[in-house]
């Protein structure tokens, strides 16, 4: 159910601890407890589709606005 708020809500708020930035994605697959992880959720913005008479619709699916709120850094969660 987590992973699917994050592909079903319009707009999405995450909370996020500095720390815990890394650089690039091949950063992630680095961490050892990358491989514990049960899922993962990579979102890239809303997508865009066209009919076969080119009539462009965007934002078909997926999170239209994100919103980051900084954690203090090692707040327990």
């Amino acid at each position: 159910m987590v992973n699917t708020l994050g592909y079903i809500v319009q707009h999405l708020i995450v909370l996020l601890d500095p720390t815990q930035l890394l650089d690039g994605l091949q950063d992630v697959y680095r961490r050892e407890d990358f491989s514990q992880a049960r899922y993962a959720a990579l979102v890239t913005g809303s997508s865009a589709t066209a009919d076969i008479e080119g009539v462009l619709i965007r934002g078909v699916r997926g999170v239209r606005s994100l919103t980051l709120v900084w954690a203090a850094p090692g707040e327990n969660r």
